[in-house]
């Protein structure tokens, strides 16, 4: 069972709707649900502009953008609004630290849940993130795993 200040990890290949799920996550939270939430991305993915993502399928939304120096705790603790949830798309580009970051937000004195979606393999087979160890730091600090499988015709 998946605890309200979880950090969840949802990976899979390239094509396997990872965007796709976080957008449309993102929109049963903040149009149904009313509730406020921080999507995030790093500022290496540019494919749909600086601070969009953007799903294969069209679908798409503005996000924060994060560098590798944003300070994340920073980002969520100068948000207007009292968030319900962070998403963080491409999570593979993020430092370790801010990953380490990513778990703070879930056990701090206000926990907010995070989902962070992206690769978890690199083309050699290996952990992205190989030199920075972020995707095993990610592995580690997850209390939620989940592969998006992809299925090929």
């Amino acid at each position: 069972m998946i605890k309200l200040e979880d950090l969840s990890f949802y990976f899979g290949t390239m094509g396997s709707s990872k965007t796709a799920r976080l957008l449309m996550k993102y929109y049963n939270l903040k149009v149904e649900n009313r509730s406020n939430v921080l999507l995030l991305t790093p500022s290496i993915d540019d494919r749909a502009g600086v601070g969009v993502i953007k799903s294969r399928t069209g679908i798409e939304a503005n996000a924060e953008i994060v560098s590798a120096n944003t300070n994340i705790l920073d980002l969520v603790s100068s948000s207007k609004n009292v968030l319900k949830r962070v998403m963080v798309d491409e999570v593979q580009f993020l430092t370790n630290k801010q990953i380490q970051e990513l778990k703070a937000i879930t056990t701090g004195k206000n926990p907010i849940p995070v989902d962070a979606y992206g690769l978890k393999l690199n083309f050699k087979g290996n952990l992205f993130g190989e030199k920075e160890r972020t995707i095993e730091e990610l592995i580690k600090l997850a209390t939620y795993t989940e592969e998006i499988r992809s299925s090929c015709i």
